[in-house]
């Protein structure tokens, strides 16, 4: 089972959650990701039953796992020069402080 529990981990865990710094997070992606999470745990240790499924295998809950990335992220991202594209986004507000009321115009991208 720790054979399995580690390449669960390094293999899967690691694809889906690829990029999760940048994703929007809301409640229903959260519930999504451990969803999956619980159903890959359950089938690894061969139970039908959502209890103790993260105790019994020592694993932390997906949404927790996503939630450290994206702090870690934004501490890489603040401790940028000022003049990267990345902090510039992060800190901009906008000229006058509000924006134009209504649905934002759809700008025609020139290729």
């Amino acid at each position: 089972m720790n054979i399995k529990l580690q390449l669960y981990t390094a293999v899967v865990v690691s694809t889906a959650i690829y990029a999760s710094e940048t994703w929007k997070s809301t409640r229903t992606i959260q519930n999504k990701l451990d969803v999956f999470h619980q159903r890959n745990l359950r089938k690894i240790i061969g139970v039908t039953w959502n209890a103790e499924v993260l105790a019994r295998t020592g694993q932390r809950r997906l949404q927790d796992i996503v939630g450290d990335r994206r702090f870690r992220f934004a501490g890489h991202v603040m401790r940028m020069a000022p003049e990267r594209p990345a902090r510039r986004a992060i800190e901009w507000t906008v000229a006058d402080g509000r924006r134009k009321r209504g649905r934002p115009k759809k700008m025609a991208i020139n290729i």
